[in-house]
């Protein structure tokens, strides 16, 4: 024997499906329709009353003879009280196991709902990572590109400086700011004397090229203390 519903193979004794949970087992009370706690009395007017009105003596409609079959068949269990006990033990485990695949169901969709959650909880936080490690390259490559601009620059500053005022090409071992230190000596030749009085103009000037050469340092320190951030 096989469900109707989903198409599942069930054993000849079932009453019920035990994959769908569809109904094998007619429902006696509904065929009646009574009550699954009528008393007996009530079983039995409603059996006389559904008879009057579907036995094919009297009623010509062509699924009357089948309706009145289902009648019999239901009051025939329904009026013996040992056949009702059977019947109704078999309907509450069908009940039963209703109520379970429901619950059963209820659970997998809230699993199913938890887990596409965390899927796509997963899914944002691996975007999210690599939108950072995206920025973090950029960052470094913009980072070395930059430092590299500004040290040509201060090579170049410094090399013209030194070519200007006799001094000799910066050590490697030297660092800005010791060459800052040469340019503020040089500058404070500026501010008193013959210098002071004719060269002037001179004077202003390399007051501007040392500001400027303290910025750029400025910036440079402040683009290597980015990238180790980064790096």
């Amino acid at each position: 024997m096989y469900c109707q519903n989903c198409g599942a193979k069930i054993p000849e004794d079932a009453n019920f499906c035990h994959k769908c949970g569809k109904s094998i087992t007619k429902d006696y009370y509904k065929i009646l329709q009574v009550d699954p706690s009528a008393e007996a009395e009530v079983i039995a007017a409603a059996y006389k009353r559904l008879a009057l009105k579907y036995h094919p003596d009297t009623n010509k409609d062509r699924n009357a003879t089948l309706r009145m079959q289902e009648i019999n068949e239901a009051y025939e269990v329904l009026h013996d009280p040992i056949k009702r006990a059977e019947y109704d033990r078999h309907r509450e485990g069908e009940s039963k196991f209703q109520s379970h695949q429901r619950t059963d169901n209820y659970r997998q969709k809230q699993e199913e709902y938890a887990e596409a959650q965390r899927r796509r909880e997963k899914e944002e936080r691996h975007r999210k990572e690599a939108e950072a490690n995206k920025y973090r390259a950029e960052t470094i490559t913009r980072l070395k590109r930059e430092i590299l601009n500004l040290e040509k620059t201060l090579e170049e500053k410094t090399k013209w400086f030194s070519e200007k005022y006799g001094y000799p090409p910066k050590p490697a071992h030297i660092s800005y700011r010791g060459i800052i230190s040469t340019m503020e000596k040089e500058l404070a030749s500026y501010n008193g004397g013959l210098k002071a009085l004719f060269q002037q103009k001179e004077g202003e000037e390399l007051g501007n090229f040392v500001a400027e050469f303290k910025r750029l340092v400025a910036t440079l320190q402040e683009k290597q203390l980015q990238f180790r951030r980064y790096e």
